[in-house]
């Protein structure tokens, strides 16, 4: 195993510079996702990493050894691919050993690598099938375990679950966890998928147009961003947000009327003149509060276990998770008021998106 360092890596094609500086180290058996929004860099980043492209500057190291100038074959990674990449004339087995036998690896040898993937991924059954005769899901799994046979220092994910429909893409998510955990391997993992990325990274990387957001752990940046993009990327439903002003850690504007706890702020953050409030969906309550929420019902969406609900407020339109209960008796056009504790307020300068609350000593 080992583990892999960008150093001030930039990509440019033609005039258009598509990764700009981007510093990122991944732990040795860590398994980090890139994410963010279509455009912005990630794969570009990944077929770096792979040697696929070559960078305008920076350097690309894993473990200790500089690759900008080794071939994809000699830096030894092994890659899982959006579109599943299976030869269609050979068998799971053959598929997953190819790998080892076009370098000459004994077939005794072949056969137990293939045997030990096929059992980890649950694919024994499948050994003999052809690609056709299978799901989205397995064959996955069998691109999976044929990079996995080749036991490669990192393994490189290419958005390996956006074929798959949401069903299958759950349960993937829980194979790919389990298989990092089997195999302790360096993983670098690119996705648009925020859900993807919450609930499999030991890490998160945000990328925004070639700059690097925020990295940090899942729990990190959902609770603590470190500026406006983050706070709106992460989570589902969004952040909600609205501008106003901050006096004496109350931040005021139509319909709200939010405390601030004070051990949240950064020094200087009353100085900012104008500031945008965030407030999680699932921090409210129903009924008046220190901090309340104000404003007029547009419409529910039921969900079973959960309604959201969304509020016009002054300008904005949020969206709040309230449990099945709170929201009964709720209906469209009826105004409402919900609670927010101070703890749950996030404030960002409104010029540049900064944070203005940082987690408590």
């Amino acid at each position: 195993m080992a583990g892999v360092r960008l150093k001030g890596i930039r990509k440019s094609f033609g005039d258009v510079e598509v990764v700009k500086g981007v510093d990122l180290e991944v732990q040795d058996g860590e398994l980090l996702i890139v994410v963010g929004a279509s455009g912005c860099g990630k794969s570009t980043l990944l077929r770096l990493l792979a040697g696929l492209e070559q960078p305008s500057a920076g350097e690309i190291f894993i473990g200790d050894r500089l690759v900008n100038d080794l071939p994809p074959k000699d830096r030894d990674i092994a890659m899982v691919f959006q579109s599943y990449a299976l030869y269609p004339h050979m068998t799971v087995r053959e598929n997953m050993g190819f790998g080892l036998t076009v370098r000459g690896v004994a077939k005794s040898e072949v056969d137990r690598a293939v045997n030990n993937a096929a059992e980890l991924l649950g694919l024994t059954p499948l050994l003999d099938r052809l690609p056709k005769a299978m799901s989205g899901g397995q064959r996955q799994r069998v691109a999976m375990g044929r990079a996995s046979v080749r036991k490669p220092k990192v393994f490189l994910f290419d958005e390996p679950l956006s074929n798959l429909d949401a069903a299958l893409r759950s349960q993937m998510r829980v194979e790919l966890k389990k298989l990092h955990k089997a195999l302790g391997v360096t993983m670098f993992y690119v996705t648009h998928d925020q859900v993807e990325a919450m609930t499999l990274a030991d890490r998160i990387c945000l990328l925004n147009r070639g700059v690097v957001q925020q990295v940090g752990r899942p729990d990190e940046l959902f609770e603590w961003p470190m500026n406006r993009y983050t706070a709106a990327f992460l989570g589902s439903p969004g952040m909600n947000f609205a501008e106003g002003r901050l006096t004496d850690g109350l931040f005021e504007s139509a319909g709200l009327r939010l405390p601030v706890a004070a051990s949240h702020l950064v020094p200087g953050a009353s100085s900012v003149a104008n500031v945008v409030a965030g407030v999680r969906p699932h921090a409210v309550s129903v009924g008046a509060g220190d901090g309340t929420i104000s404003g007029q019902v547009e419409l529910l969406e039921p969900m079973g276990w959960e309604t959201h609900l969304h509020l016009r407020v002054g300008a904005n339109s949020w969206t709040l998770r309230l449990s099945a209960e709170e929201a009964r008796g709720l209906a469209a056009g009826q105004q409402a008021t919900f609670s927010v504790p101070a703890e749950a307020v996030r404030l960002f300068d409104a010029e540049t998106g900064a944070a203005l609350c940082r987690r408590p000593e």
